[in-house]
């Protein structure tokens, strides 16, 4: 066996063998080493020994990773198709506060918890980047941020998701706290409600409205009768269609036909077609507020990931959303008291 001094690979200290290793820093004992990391008055404690190895082609949270670039020792980021982040090495993850701290995998997203990074080690970073991690910290954890860094946030500078409950901003985006609540309740009992309507909800030639495969889209457009024999969507049409429906399934609404013939089923069809059929609707009026109060809920949310997205890349592009976002849940507050003043 040989005397020498192991060395990983790509530490650029001789190659993979070498005749004196990388040590660590000299600390009495596994324990005091990392004892000495948590303490940031330590000099020690700032020399980082320790690399991240990720090639291209192994995997991270998001998919396999296809670019890979070493900031400093011990920080990688990462990209891939859909997404990325940073990788730190077990030296490095130690020095990030305990509040902030991803201690399970050491991945940081790039979408907001790159700002934890940034902030740890501003060091390696511009400054531009050190002030908008501070900034997006600040912004949308700030609660942890206080914890950390023994740092008053004002309400200014918060998300209003995150200030005190009078704030006027917040009250006009998300209602008081009464009115959340109540919202929760009310999104609890829906739910409740929507699966019960859905266990309930008869089969559609096999088929539930909530259609999953092209197969079942296509089974119904061109063999719609239960006998077997095939109709086109055509010909039921020129029978006469009794009503249409309309459902919303999480992310889109949904267009339906009442079978002319067979009342137990409904026929999937794209809203161009749906709006041209000189047939009633068969839904209730709250029933479609229902449906426009999901629709116009589903747009708030989209908007609120968004601002937090755009707002590690800027603040200021973080805050652009807000507009539409304070547009959108007027409308729903709107849509909710049409619905509340609806008799039963």
């Amino acid at each position: 066996m040989s005397n020498q001094s192991r060395v990983q690979a790509g530490i650029p200290e001789g190659g993979q063998w070498s005749e004196s290793a990388k040590a660590r820093p000299t600390v009495a004992g596994l324990g005091g080493f990392y004892d000495a990391l948590d303490d940031p008055s330590d000099p020690q404690a700032q020399t980082f020994t320790t690399n991240v190895y990720v090639r291209e082609g192994s995997q991270s949270p998001w998919g396999k990773i296809q670019h890979a670039d070493q900031i400093a020792t011990g920080i990688v980021s990462v990209s891939t198709a859909s997404h990325g982040g940073m990788k730190l090495s077990p030296e490095r993850n130690l020095k990030i506060p305990r509040e902030l701290r991803q201690a399970r995998d050491r991945w940081y997203e790039e979408d907001s918890q790159w700002a934890v990074v940034a902030k740890t080690f501003p060091e390696e970073f511009d400054d531009r980047q050190v002030e908008m991690a501070d900034r997006s910290l600040r912004y949308w954890s700030p609660n942890e941020y206080e914890s950390a860094y023994g740092e008053h946030v004002p309400d200014n500078e918060r998300s209003p998701e995150f200030r005190a409950d009078d704030d006027p901003d917040k009250i006009r985006l998300y209602g008081t706290r009464a009115e959340r609540e109540a919202k929760a309740d009310e999104s609890a009992l829906k739910r409740d409600a929507e699966a019960e309507t859905h266990r309930a909800r008869p089969k559609y030639a096999g088929f539930t409205p909530k259609l999953t495969t092209k197969q079942a889209q296509k089974l119904l457009r061109t063999g719609v009768n239960i006998d077997g024999t095939s109709k086109s969507l055509y010909a039921v049409i020129s029978e006469g269609v009794p009503g249409k429906v309309a459902y919303f399934n999480g992310s889109k609404v949904e267009h339906y036909i009442e079978h002319p013939t067979e009342p137990d089923r409904v026929i999937p069809i794209s809203k161009q077609v749906w709006d041209k059929f000189d047939a009633p609707d068969i839904r209730t009026p709250r029933e479609r507020i229902e449906l426009d109060i999901s629709v116009e809920q589903h747009r708030v949310d989209q908007l609120e990931r968004q601002a937090k997205s755009l707002s590690s890349v800027s603040y200021d592009r973080g805050l652009q959303p807000h507009d539409e976002l304070r547009e959108a849940t007027a409308r729903v507050n709107e849509l909710r008291e049409q619905r509340d003043s609806l008799s039963d």
